[in-house]
């Protein structure tokens, strides 16, 4: 976990949220499957991933503007 904090923060896209404490079991299992996938992915892999969502999300912002 820290080493996920260390990778926002070097992107200077640290973002804060708050989840109603009632709504974090529901989220816990949505991600369940995530978790089970992430759990065998090399570092470089979560990397790269998080890279892509990344790009990803930046080129629905700029279609958007």
């Amino acid at each position: 976990m820290a080493r996920l904090s260390r990778y926002i923060q070097q992107r200077r896209l640290t973002t804060v949220w708050s989840v109603d404490p009632l709504a974090l079991r529901e989220l816990d299992t949505l991600l369940e499957s995530v978790h089970a996938k992430a759990s065998v992915m090399t570092d470089e892999e979560i990397e790269q991933t998080l890279d892509e969502a990344l790009d990803e999300v930046r080129r629905e912002r700029k279609a958007q503007n």
